[in-house]
C-alpha cells in the first residue's frame, strides 16, 4: 500500500491519499451502491470494536462517507446492446462509449451494531478499515480535540463485468481491466473523514 503524507490547510487536519494492497481476484454477482453501503457499514463497525476498550466522545464516533461512481460501457465495433441504464435501472439501446457518473455524501455512525452488514453477501474492500487503522492514533488525538480535526483518505475499487445480448451483466471483476467485447466498467471512488463535522438536523444513519 502507498500513502501520502499532506496536512490539511492550515496544519489543522491530516489527509491520507491511498491505493489500497493488491487483492487476488475477486468475483461479485453485485457491484452496486449498495455492495459499498454494506462494505462502508461493515468496516466501521470492525472499526468500532477495535476501540471497545478506548473512551471516546459518542459526538465524535461519525464518519463521513463520500462516493463518486462512474459507470463506462463499450461494445464491440458497430454493435448496439439494450441495456439497464446505471443507477435508475431503466432501459434503452446503448452503443460504444456510454458514460454514467453520481455522487453521494453521507455520515454513518462508528458503532459495532453496524458490523451486522459483514454478514452480506459481495462485500468489498472499500479502504474506509484500513484508513482509520492505519491513523488510528490521529483518529483519537482528534476526537479528543487535541492536534489533528479529523483523518481523511481515498481509495478507489474498479470492477468490469461482461455484458451479455440482451443487456444481462454477468460476473463482476473487482480490480480487472476489461477484457470482453462487450463491457461495463464501474469506478467508485470512496472517502471518508472522521470524526465527522457536526451535522444539523438530527443523527446521521446507523
Amino acid at each position: 500500500m502507498s500513502f501520502l503524507f499532506r496536512p490539511a490547510a492550515m496544519g489543522c487536519g491530516v489527509v491520507l491519499l491511498f491505493g489500497g494492497p493488491a487483492h487476488s481476484q475477486q468475483q461479485l454477482s453485485q457491484f452496486e451502491p449498495v455492495t459499498l453501503r454494506n462494505s462502508i457499514k461493515c468496516e466501521l463497525g470492525t472499526f468500532a470494536r477495535d476501540l471497545k476498550n478506548v473512551v471516546v466522545n459518542p459526538e465524535k464516533l461519525k464518519a463521513k462517507i463520500t462516493i463518486a461512481g462512474k459507470t463506462s460501457t463499450a461494445t464491440s465495433a458497430g454493435g448496439t446492446l439494450t441495456l439497464p441504464f446505471f443507477p435508475v435501472g431503466g432501459g434503452g439501446t446503448q452503443g460504444t462509449g456510454l458514460d454514467d457518473s453520481y455522487n453521494i455524501s453521507v455520515t454513518y455512525n462508528i458503532h459495532p451494531a453496524n458490523g451486522i452488514n459483514c454478514s452480506k453477501k459481495n462485500l468489498i474492500n472499500t479502504g474506509v478499515l484500513s484508513c482509520l487503522r492505519t491513523n488510528k492514533s490521529y483518529f483519537l488525538e482528534a476526537a479528543s480535540g487535541d492536534a489533528a480535526d479529523s483523518v481523511a483518505c481515498t481509495h478507489q475499487v474498479t470492477a468490469s463485468t461482461a455484458l451479455t445480448a440482451n443487456g444481462k451483466f454477468t460476473v463482476w471483476f473487482v480490480n480487472v481491466g476489461p477484457s470482453f467485447s462487450n463491457t461495463v466498467t464501474r469506478v467508485y471512488s470512496i472517502g471518508v473523514t472522521a470524526p465527522a463535522a457536526k451535522k444539523p438536523g438530527g443523527p446521521p444513519d446507523t
